[in-house]
């Protein structure tokens, strides 16, 4: 599905965790992956190696030296489980603006990033790189939380998680995921959320969304009533190219709905675009979607929809 997959890293064991779930998207280990790492200049030295001393004395040529023996060997090991491996090592100050660039200028498919690098240091914390990325590139963006364990853990894909919300920008997310789920044999999890605001038919930005919903309003019965009819049809529509294990509807936060279900369901991949609604900035990264990266307890592959 993904061809070619560009992976950004700093030297740490965080930010090359997410190479270890790479199978999720690549299932045969055909893809071609470009390994780019940005040197950034104005933190030279301060950042360079992941014990305590910086070694900003040192030139830059040693600085190049080190981190092309460190692609070395992750290409090394990416070419051991069948990837064919580039690596770019570039200098600049915009890291995000360079991970989007590259990714243009080699038309990659997909950019598969952890959501922060180096331990303790808040270099790709969410609201920095990773969100910028996401927030700037037109790419699939397949983002891993790291943890000390990223490296070592076995990578499943036996449930996808395909959050909906009634419009055809989030169904995009449906074609990935069903592809996905076919080359794994791996079950979907189809849900949706009906917020406060959205049940009552009220004005989101000048309704309280704590506010209680009468059980016998009539709006929330129709909205109920609407939202089981197309997830019914969505279902149905896929019923003889995909296992859908299951469909729920559920009356809360978008984005606690999704990881409420994610966590749940023991779901092992979250697929979403990464907005819905057409023309209403409803799941702009830094609203749902930022909410369920922040928290997603599994990794989460983000579509943007196209403008």
């Amino acid at each position: 599905m993904y061809h070619k997959i560009l992976v950004p890293l700093d030297g740490s064991p965080f930010a090359e965790g997410v190479l270890a779930y790479l199978p999720q998207v690549d299932q045969k280990n055909e893809s071609e992956v470009i390994l780019v790492q940005i040197l950034e200049e104005e933190r030279y030295g301060a950042y360079l190696t992941p014990g305590p001393l910086p070694i900003s004395n040192q030139p830059v040529s040693a600085w190049t030296s080190q981190a092309g023996k460190y692609h070395a060997d992750m290409a090394e090991d990416l070419r051991a489980c069948g990837y064919t491996v580039r690596s770019l090592i570039l200098q600049g100050n915009d890291v995000a603006g360079e991970i989007c660039r590259v990714a243009d200028a080699e038309r990659v498919n997909l950019i598969a990033m952890t959501t922060h690098g180096r331990a303790g240091l808040p270099r790709w914390l969410m609201g920095s790189v990773a969100s910028r990325v996401v927030s700037a590139t037109d790419k699939p963006v397949f983002l891993v939380h790291p943890n000390e364990a990223t490296g070592d853990r076995t990578v499943s894909l036996r449930r996808i998680l395909v959050p909906l919300d009634g419009s055809r920008l989030a169904e995009l997310a449906l074609n990935v995921a069903g592809a996905l789920s076919r080359s794994r044999d791996a079950g979907l999890i189809l849900v949706r959320a009906l917020e406060p605001a959205t049940v009552i038919g009220a004005d989101s930005a000048t309704s309280d969304p704590a506010a209680p919903i009468p059980a016998e309003a009539p709006v929330r019965v129709i909205e109920r009533d609407a939202a089981d009819l197309y997830m019914a049809d969505i279902v149905e529509a896929m019923k003889n190219t995909n296992f859908v294990e299951q469909s729920v509807i559920v009356h809360g936060s978008a984005a606690e709905v999704i990881l409420d279900a994610a966590e749940l369901n023991d779901v092992d991949l979250i697929v979403m675009s990464t907005h819905g609604r057409s023309g209403v900035s409803r799941w702009v990264y830094g609203s749902v979607a930022e909410k369920v990266l922040h928290s997603a307890p599994c990794p989460l592959l983000l579509l943007r929809a196209p403008t």
